[in-house]
C-alpha cells in the first residue's frame, strides 16, 4: 500500500473536531447541525457541542442551530473553537389574556384513529419529517401548548434511545418555511416509548394559514450512553430504526432525506398518507 493511500485513509478516518460555543455565555451549544455547501450533505454535533467535519478537502460548511445566526467556515481554515452569535431577531411579543390550562386545550392535527391503521414508516439516517396542521378556526387566535407525535423505535439490544429535534415551521406555499420556535428543542425518546408530548416553554400563536409540525432525526444513544449522530456522510454501527405511525387524513405530510428537497407523502384514499403529528392549542385573546 502506498504512503499516499495511507495518508488519504488517515485523513478520512481522522475528522476535524470543532467545539461550537455561545458567543455570549461561552457555553457549548449541543447538537449543532453542519451542512457541506458543495453537495448539501451534513450531520450533527454531540451534546458537548463538538462537531466532526470530514477531513477530505477545502470544503465550506454552514454551521447552524435554532436561536443562533448561522456561520460559514472552510475546513482547512478553521480553529478548534467556533462561536455562534445568538439571533437577535425574535418573534413579536404577544400579550395573551387566556390562561393555559388542560381544560382549554384542543387537539388538532392528524393524531386521531391512529390505532386502527397497522402501518409504520421506518427511518434510519438523517431525516426531517412533518405534517401540515391547519387552524381549527381562522376567526379565533390560538396559542400552541404542546407538540404531539405518535412515535417509537424498533426494539434493539444495542441502542436504548434516540435524539430528535422538534420544529414548528411556517407554511410557505405548502412547503415548510422558517422556524417559528426561537429556541432549539432536542428531546430524547426511549425505544419503549410510542407517544411523545412536549410542552412548549415559549408562547407561539398558530398561524392563520396553518403550519408544519415535525422533527429531525439527530442521533442515537447506545446502552453505554454513547451518542452517535445521524449523518449524510456515513452510518456508524448497526442500523437503528425510528418508527412513526401513519394515519388516514385530509391533511398531508412532507419528508426530507438529507440533502434532498421536501417530498410529499403519497395521497391514496385506500392507504394511510399522513404522519401522526399534531398540536394541543388553546384559544387566546390579545390585549387591546
Amino acid at each position: 500500500m502506498s504512503y499516499f493511500l495511507i495518508f488519504l485513509i488517515y485523513l478520512f478516518q481522522n475528522p476535524i473536531q470543532i467545539e461550537v460555543i455561545d458567543a455570549e455565555t461561552k457555553r457549548p451549544i449541543p447538537f449543532v447541525s453542519f451542512t457541506r455547501l458543495s453537495d448539501k450533505k451534513g450531520s450533527f454535533g454531540n451534546e458537548k457541542g463538538i462537531i466532526e467535519l470530514p477531513n477530505d478537502s477545502n470544503q465550506s460548511y454552514i454551521i447552524s442551530c435554532v436561536g443562533y445566526r448561522p456561520d460559514t467556515i472552510q475546513s482547512l481554515q478553521i480553529k478548534n473553537q467556533l462561536m455562534l452569535q445568538p439571533n437577535s431577531t425574535a418573534l413579536p411579543n404577544i400579550d395573551i389574556v387566556a390562561k393555559r390550562d388542560n381544560k382549554t386545550l384542543i387537539e388538532i392535527g392528524s393524531l386521531s384513529s391512529f390505532a386502527f391503521i397497522p402501518y409504520w414508516e421506518s427511518l434510519t439516517k438523517k431525516t426531517e419529517m412533518c405534517t401540515f396542521v391547519p387552524t381549527p378556526n381562522k376567526d379565533i387566535d390560538f396559542g400552541i401548548a404542546k407538540i404531539k407525535i405518535n412515535i417509537g423505535a424498533a426494539k434493539s439490544k444495542i441502542y436504548k434511545a434516540y435524539q430528535i429535534r422538534l420544529f414548528i415551521r411556517e407554511n410557505k406555499n405548502k412547503i415548510p418555511g422558517k422556524d417559528l420556535l426561537t429556541k432549539d428543542v432536542v428531546v430524547q425518546v426511549n425505544t419503549n416509548s410510542y407517544k411523545l408530548s412536549y410542552s412548549l416553554e415559549e408562547t407561539i400563536l398558530l398561524p392563520k394559514e396553518g403550519c408544519f409540525v415535525g422533527f429531525q432525526t439527530v442521533g442515537k444513544i447506545d446502552k453505554n450512553n454513547h451518542f452517535t449522530p445521524f449523518t449524510d456522510f456515513y452510518e456508524k454501527g448497526p442500523p437503528f430504526q425510528l418508527v412513526i405511525r401513519l394515519v388516514n387524513s385530509n391533511s398531508y405530510s412532507r419528508i426530507k432525506f438529507g440533502s434532498f428537497d421536501w417530498m410529499t407523502m403519497t395521497n391514496d384514499k385506500n392507504h394511510p398518507d399522513t404522519y401522526a403529528i399534531g398540536l394541543d392549542v388553546y384559544p387566546v385573546a390579545k390585549k387591546e
